[in-house]
């Protein structure tokens, strides 16, 4: 686990966001220690068109820690990107 850890932490994924021509919507836990709170705020800035969410009190695992906020959040996120590509 530790290894696997470390490879996401070395793994930046900015450049290739610009590749991405899809509507894209960012999702974290707010206390995500495997993908850091900046992280997290690099990939936004390096994507200031997709919205995002940080669920409260979440680390990395959501689908376990906080099913019911990751619904609603990806709810949310989805008609933010509804909205966009309507537009």
């Amino acid at each position: 686990l530790r290894a696997a850890t470390e490879a996401v932490a070395a793994c930046d994924l900015r450049p290739a966001l610009a590749e991405v021509r899809a509507p894209l919507g960012l999702l974290g836990g707010e206390d995500d220690r495997v993908v850091s709170t900046g992280a997290a705020r690099a990939l936004a800035a390096a994507r200031p068109d997709a919205p995002t969410e940080t669920i409260a009190g979440c680390g990395h695992v959501p689908q376990l820690e906080r099913p019911r906020e990751l619904i609603a959040a990806l709810e949310r996120l989805l008609e933010r990107l509804d909205a966009i590509t309507d537009s």
